[in-house]
């Protein structure tokens, strides 16, 4: 069983509890904290700074971050800048695992093309700090609300099985390429007892 903690923007509100529901038969997933601020980016979480000390607090495994949306770094260095320093203020509130979940596709033209910058860059510096990164767009053609950014009710439900349904594969990979190391080490270590018992 894994502790979750949600944190993000509007879309979080819906897609964060939604994810966690659809993940908690497949990953043993459990809602324990969320942190929503509509509106908010990663520098504003970064200059308020709170929410590190409401992450410890709740003591989750699993960090699921939902931010993007209203990120609006022109420069790529500082963008990774703060992408570090957001992944290791959760490192530092104790977080093992750190999920996080890239913008949306959207229909309004000057968001879509504010995240066709930043949804790169983070896949481009999230892995590389630790952080397992989803790209949202290809799981957002649709459902979009009349404000064309965020979704409706259903539209955050099909997100949300989507992100359930990668979660599930991913670690699902993660862990089975740990069984071949482990029976390797089960082999040899019988193997061992088995020489010197024979002797």
């Amino acid at each position: 069983m894994s502790r979750v903690v949600v944190i993000g923007d509007s879309h979080s509100v819906l897609l964060g509890p939604a994810i966690v529901d659809a993940a908690h038969v497949t990953l043993g997933w459990t809602l324990v904290g969320k942190i929503s601020n509509v509106g908010w980016s990663t520098a504003r979480y970064l200059a308020d700074g709170a929410f590190q000390a409401q992450v410890a607090a709740v003591q989750p495994d699993v960090a699921l971050v939902i931010l993007g949306t209203n990120d609006a770094a022109t420069s790529q260095q500082a963008y990774a800048a703060q992408l570090k320093a957001m992944v290791d203020a959760l490192k530092r509130a104790g977080v093992q695992t750190i999920v996080w979940v890239g913008p949306p596709s959207v229909t309004k033209a000057d968001i879509d093309a504010r995240i066709e910058r930043i949804a790169p860059w983070q896949a481009s510096f999230l892995p590389q700090l630790g952080a397992k990164w989803i790209d949202s767009r290809p799981m957002t053609g649709g459902g979009q609300a009349a404000d064309g950014v965020h979704f409706t009710r259903a539209g955050y439900m099909a997100w949300a099985s989507s992100l359930a349904d990668n979660l599930s594969s991913s670690f699902e990979r993660s862990s089975s390429s740990l069984v071949i190391p482990l029976v390797l080490v089960a082999v040899v270590g019988v193997l061992f007892w088995a020489t010197v018992h024979g002797r």
